[in-house]
Parts: structure tokens; sequence; C-alpha cells
């Protein structure tokens, strides 16, 4: 039985383009003309497989929003991905997290560990479940996440002393103002739905 796959695009000569070459690729299509059709018809199709993936990174789990902008804290980072993932058709009893991080980049500093147990229990309380985590180690970490198939590859990165610099000077540029919330902040599958 050939796989099937949803073609949603708002031109029906793109729709016929792309499902022409799906079907020469194997699949058996179906087309839907905006997102909501499109999530509609993944409603009544059990094979079609809707992935929507999100991720965040906070500085702090909570504080005074009016100073800095509300996505530096846990509470607003979580609560904007996880709305922003819903709005584009994500089930909520669906949802599950990945949580990596929380290095320690600074001796006597309880943020990190502070950062990481605001994760776990939002989380918990949310009803959400952790498949997998990394947190708490002496190195920064770089994250891949690849929203297609959930995956996610973590890797140590060495030079702590240039994260550290990179970290206080982007700091900075929050608290003076000089960096827009749209440069914080991806929402992965924009505009999928």
């Amino acid at each position: 039985m050939a796989k099937l796959a949803l073609v949603v695009d708002d031109s029906m000569v793109i729709r016929k383009l792309v499902c022409q070459t799906l079907k020469g690729a194997g699949f058996e299509t179906i087309e839907a003309s905006n997102g909501r059709d499109g999530l509609a018809l993944t409603a009544k199709h059990a094979s079609l497989a809707l992935r929507i993936g999100g991720m965040n990174h906070f500085m702090l789990p909570d504080g005074d929003s009016e100073a800095r902008i509300p996505a530096c804290f846990g509470i607003h980072a979580m609560e904007l991905v996880i709305n922003k993932m819903m709005r584009l058709g994500a089930a909520r009893e669906r949802l599950v997290a990945k949580l990596f991080g929380a290095s320690e980049l600074r001796d006597h500093s309880t943020i990190a560990r502070n950062n990481a147990d605001f994760a776990v229990s939002f989380l918990e309380a949310e009803g959400i479940p952790i498949v997998a985590r990394k947190l708490g180690s002496k190195l920064p970490l770089s994250i891949f996440f690849d929203t297609h198939t959930g995956g996610v590859r973590v890797k140590s990165v060495g030079q702590v002393k240039q994260v550290e610099r990179e970290e206080v000077a982007h700091l900075a540029r929050i608290s003076k103002g000089e960096t827009s919330i749209a440069e914080d902040i991806t929402i992965f599958g924009e505009g999928a739905a």
C-alpha cells in the first residue's frame, strides 16, 4: 500500500504539481487549499502523521517581565511555545517534552539548577511527559532539533569561556533593549498549518 501524503497550498497549480511529483515517488495524495482544511483531513486519515515541534531557551524561571523581555523567563517561554504549537494544530494530550541544558557555567551559581527544577515541575504540573533529558552539565550544550522526526542531537561544547562571554554579552543586549523578541524566538513549523 502506498504511503499517504497531505498537500496543503492555496494555489491549485502548486498542489497539482506537488501531487504529481509525490505520486511519481509512490505516494497516494490528498489535498487541502488551506491549513484548517488540512488539519481536518489529518483527523480523518489516521495514517497521516502531523508533527509540530517547538523549542525554547530561557534565562531564569521567573522574574519581572516589565524589566525584561517576557520570553526570557521560563513561565512565559513555556506558555509561548505550547500555545503556538496548539494554534498550529498540536493536540495537548499528545505533547511530549525533551529537556536539555541547565548547564552551570559559573561556580557557586544556582541559576541552572533553578531553571532545570522549574522546567521539570512545570511539565509535570501540565501533565506533559518528559521523554528525554540531559540537565546539569558543566559544559554548554549545542542542540540540534529535527521537527520532522522529533529527533534531537545534543553535543557538549568545549569552549566554556567563549560561550560564557557570549551569554553575558547577550544578557547585556537584552537588558539594554538592543535585541528584539523576534530575534530570540523561533517557532518551528511556522506556516505549516
